[in-house]
């Protein structure tokens, strides 16, 4: 999932051209991807295959220039009714890389939870986890479950 996402600041200065050469390409594989969209089989593969490609394509510190922000957004809003998509890992995926991208990560895993996307996948909750640690928020309160004594499963035998 690592390799899937990755957290970014703008960078300070304008890109190089060979970046600015990539962002010609997204531009274009964007126009692509909105001609086959409305006759795909499985649309959400054609968002899925370019965010992929960005993330893959361009150096981190200038993948906020890559258009890859406003492409998430298209597609998390596009499908969030969908149910179809709520328990398709890749949607949790482009939701999880939007997130790494926006300024309250938290605030959008609130959102993914309250949707129910992807809540059977056990990267939401460590994602999560993650960004709750990074804001400095920790779960304080202890969690408790009974735990039957060893004695009582045993009987007076005493091994098993």
């Amino acid at each position: 999932h690592q390799a899937y996402m990755s957290a970014v600041a703008g960078p300070s200065s304008s890109p190089p051209s060979d970046v600015a050469k990539l962002r010609a390409e997204v531009v274009s594989k964007k126009s692509k991807l909105e001609a086959e969209i409305e006759n795909a089989d499985d649309p959400l593969t054609l968002y899925d295959d370019l965010v992929k490609w960005i993330v893959k394509s361009y150096p981190p510190q200038y993948l906020a220039h890559s258009g890859i922000i406003e492409i998430l957004e298209e597609a998390a809003r596009k499908y969030k009714d969908d149910t179809s998509y709520k328990s398709d890992f890749r949607y949790l995926q482009l939701w999880m890389t939007f997130a790494s991208l926006a300024d309250r990560p938290s605030a959008v895993f609130k959102f993914i939870l309250k949707q129910e996307i992807g809540t059977i996948y056990a990267a939401l909750y460590e994602e999560y986890a993650l960004v709750l640690e990074r804001e400095g928020r920790y779960v304080t309160k202890q969690l408790s479950c009974a735990i039957p004594d060893i004695t009582q499963i045993l009987g007076s035998r005493g091994s098993i």
